[in-house]
Parts: structure tokens; C-alpha cells; sequence
């Protein structure tokens, strides 16, 4: 047995569309960082501050085509109405243990759906997640997944500078 299949443990989720999950989320995060949708902090002496995405940044750019696409995609309107509607929870510390808990956003849409899609992909293997009984979270993992890549799709093609730089490949 491997070590991914070790921690893929009894997780009931679609290898193959989280293996996608990951990879276009990973490629989209590049190219946000190379379409320049990043926090630029002032550089100082021999400290270079982490590239990070600004996520606002990329919201405010895709926020109109975003928009446009909801209306006129009815598989995008339903990802985003399932990512407001059940939005992935945040791992947090209840004093005592790990536990998950709503996490509140103070920005506006898209951002907040932004937000959500680097809480859904930072928990697909954070915690005990598959070792619960409750099988109704082996369904909502997938959902998250499967929503998540119609969302992120819609999202690198609201912004020509993101779509262009997802498929360079430098």
C-alpha cells in the first residue's frame, strides 16, 4: 500500500476529479500569481515577502463575466447556489480538539466564493473527514469537488489575462 493510499483512507471520494481538483486549482493559483493578482507589500532589504494571491484582486477583474456566465450557465448556477448555500467549514480549535466550524468572510461576492474555493481544497484531507460514519459527507466531498471545477472553470474564463496564463506553460 502507498502513502497516498494510506491517507486516502477510507475517504469515499472520486480519485480521478479530486486528483483534477487539485491540479486545476494548483494551475489557476499559478496563474493568478503570474497574471499579477497578488499582494505586492513593499520588498525589504533581503526579505522578500511570500507570493500570494489577492483574491479581491481576481474577483474585482472577474466579477461582470462571472456574473454574466451564472446567468447563462445553469450547471455554474447551481455550483454556486450548493458553495452558498452548504459552504465548506473551517477547521478550528475548540479549546480541547480540532473541530469544524462555519467560517464567517467580510468581502462581497465573488470573493467570498473565492474564499470558499481554498477552504474546499484546503479540507479534502485535513482532519478526520472519512473516518466519520456519516456517509452524507462522503456525498458532499464529491459535490464540493465536482462543484468546485465547474466554479474554477467559470472563473479562469471570466479573465482573459487568467485563462491565458493557466495554458502557458513556461
Amino acid at each position: 500500500m502507498s502513502l497516498a493510499d494510506d491517507a486516502i483512507g477510507n475517504l469515499h471520494i472520486k480519485t480521478d476529479a479530486a486528483f483534477e481538483f487539485f491540479v486545476v486549482y494548483a494551475r489557476y493559483e499559478y496563474a493568478a500569481k503570474v497574471a499579477r493578482y497578488v499582494y505586492k507589500p513593499p520588498v525589504q532589504s533581503n526579505n522578500l515577502p511570500e507570493l500570494k494571491i489577492n483574491l479581491q484582486d481576481v474577483a474585482d477583474k472577474i466579477k461582470e463575466k462571472f456574473h454574466m456566465a451564472i446567468q447563462n450557465n445553469k450547471s455554474l448556477s447551481d455550483a454556486v447556489a450548493y458553495y452558498q448555500k452548504i459552504p465548506p467549514k473551517g477547521q478550528v480549535w475548540n479549546g480541547t480538539e480540532p473541530d469544524w466550524a462555519d467560517i464567517e468572510y467580510n468581502d462581497t461576492f465573488p470573493c467570498i466564493l473565492l474564499r470558499r474555493l481554498a477552504q474546499a481544497r484546503n479540507n479534502l484531507f485535513h482532519g478526520g473527514k472519512g473516518w466519520k460514519s456519516d456517509e452524507q459527507t462522503w456525498d458532499r466531498d464529491n459535490l464540493l469537488i465536482s462543484h468546485g471545477l465547474v466554479i474554477l472553470e467559470a472563473v479562469i474564463k471570466s479573465d482573459d489575462a487568467l485563462s491565458a496564463d493557466f495554458t502557458s506553460y513556461q
